[in-house]
């Protein structure tokens, strides 16, 4: 397994913590509710939890081969121009990914900068919550322009993809 491999599964690993971190935020305000409390910013806590979540798992489930691939199209096409198709496909999504990339962190450098805090009770530095967005978009472009990588040297996108999932 590669060091980006582990990156990427790593950062799987936390989507999964931020995924269970929504859950326990939930049943804490099903709690609160029942014991006449109120859990402050629980639904801004969740919230954050599934952007951190839904942005972190993006490298690991591209290496996995477990994003929604439209492959009504590609699955007809010969070879050649499977890999042709493949690699443009890679570099728009490379291209986009490196854009979305460099805004991410501006903004959350931006935020950090001005100190922007949430509204609500806990005052939240906005940062915090905004690098799990900005880690995460990092990771899917440089997974983007790995696998674009693999492609121009000659690799096969399937067997990388067969290769992650049993490991």
């Amino acid at each position: 397994m590669s060091i980006l491999d582990r990156i990427f599964t790593a950062a799987g690993y936390l989507a999964a913590i931020f995924l269970a971190m929504i859950a326990v935020v939930i049943l804490a305000q099903i709690g609160g509710r029942l014991a006449g409390y109120s859990v402050p910013d629980g639904d801004d806590l969740a919230g954050w939890c599934m952007a951190a979540s839904s942005f972190l798992a993006l490298a690991a489930t591209l290496r996995r081969g477990e994003h929604i691939r439209v492959s009504l199209l590609t699955d007809r096409m010969r070879p050649a121009r499977r890999r042709l198709f493949e690699i443009w496909a890679h570099l728009v999504g490379g291209a986009i990914g490196v854009y979305f990339a460099v805004h991410s962190v501006l903004f959350v450098l931006e935020s950090y900068e001005f100190g922007d805090r949430s509204m609500g009770v806990l005052a939240v530095p906005l940062w915090i919550p905004q690098s799990g967005m900005a880690v995460g978009v990092v990771l899917i472009a440089v997974a983007l322009l790995d696998e674009l990588i693999r492609l121009l040297r000659g690799g096969d996108l399937r067997q990388s993809v067969e290769a992650a999932r049993t490991e």
